[in-house]
């Protein structure tokens, strides 16, 4: 009688082989995911704050021009343009007090909260997600050359009004940032109709 030694099927080294193939394949798309989660994740906070700076800065657009909440309350946006010609550019560098943030901004507010249900909290408060700060400049009128005209409140023709959501994204801290991240919405508004 003859034995037939033909096998049909897989040797343990080509069953480990492919296994190996396939882990590889999966661990591939799990980071993938991972990677992916995150990306949204980190898309959805940024849309967020956009839109809670977008809302603030509709809010102080919509009021009238002479508001408290639209002072220069410290001073930094009012007249620091006086070096002819006259270009609407801060002659110190300072950029009208527009990008201060904290104590030197013009007016703060923080949020707590998630998903957009956000309430207003003194600052320290534990779980502080967004810090919004807002910064104005007076825009005085430009005096006719050559003479230079004294700065004087209230002849302002219109205010730069600029909106900072900072929040603090612990995924992304580096070391120049600590993980902290800004959303800068600019506006003008006039005088005129304000």
């Amino acid at each position: 009688m003859h034995e037939s030694n033909n096998q049909n099927g897989f040797t343990i080294i080509e069953v480990l082989f492919a296994m190996l193939i396939f882990a590889i394949g999966m661990l591939a798309v799990a980071t993938m995911q991972i990677t992916s989660i995150e990306g949204g994740t980190q898309a959805n906070i940024r849309t967020e704050s956009t839109s809670v700076a977008s809302a603030k800065l509709e809010e102080l657009m919509f009021l009238p021009f002479a508001d408290p909440l639209l002072l220069d309350t410290d001073g930094d946006g009012t007249g620091q343009d006086i070096i002819l010609p006259v270009d609407n550019l801060d002659d110190d560098g300072g950029g009208f007090g527009l990008l201060d943030e904290d104590a030197a901004s013009d007016f703060q507010r923080y949020l707590i909260g998630n998903k957009g249900n956000f309430q207003e909290v003194p600052v320290g408060t534990p779980g502080i997600v967004y810090s919004i700060f807002w910064n104005v400049a007076n825009i005085l009128p430009a005096p006719p050359a050559p003479l230079v005209l004294p700065v004087v409140a209230g002849n302002e023709t219109s205010k730069r009004i600029s909106v900072i959501v900072r929040w603090t994204d612990l995924t992304k801290v580096t070391t120049t940032d600590n993980g902290v991240r800004r959303v800068i919405l600019n506006a003008s508004k006039s005088a005129v109709g304000g």
